[in-house]
């Protein structure tokens, strides 16, 4: 059950609780936009760009992964004892954990033509 149902009906629960969940959720997404084989295999003679694209976009989805952990912290030091601090940490970890497992669990052909969900 979600901390911000279990509190109590006084609690006043501002927007800046929810982005590290919102961000995690952000950082699912760009990291399953990439294949795993597109960051792990460079051909050097055929590659076009594409090894340097993925990296890079690899790192913005980590950067992204590192703010929600980071907000999520600050939300739990700063919360109280609401237990809403605590919510906060458990979803972007859970975010984050299975973002991570459907990258690894995937097959190499999954995503069709090797381009990018997003782009």
């Amino acid at each position: 059950m979600d901390a911000i149902v279990t509190a109590p009906a006084d609690t006043k629960i501002g927007f800046t609780k929810y982005l590290p969940g919102l961000a995690a959720t952000v950082a699912l997404i760009l990291i399953n936009s990439v294949r795993l084989d597109e960051i792990s295999s460079v051909d050097p003679w055929n590659d076009e760009g594409v090894y340097c694209r993925s990296r890079t976009w690899v790192l913005v989805a980590y950067l992204v992964c590192a703010a929600a952990i980071g907000g999520a912290t600050v939300t739990m030091l700063t919360a109280g004892a609401s237990g809403i601090g605590i919510a906060s940490v458990v979803q972007v970890a859970s975010i984050l954990g299975g973002a991570l497992l459907f990258l690894v669990s995937r097959s190499e052909g999954e995503t069709g033509d090797g381009s990018y969900g997003l782009l």
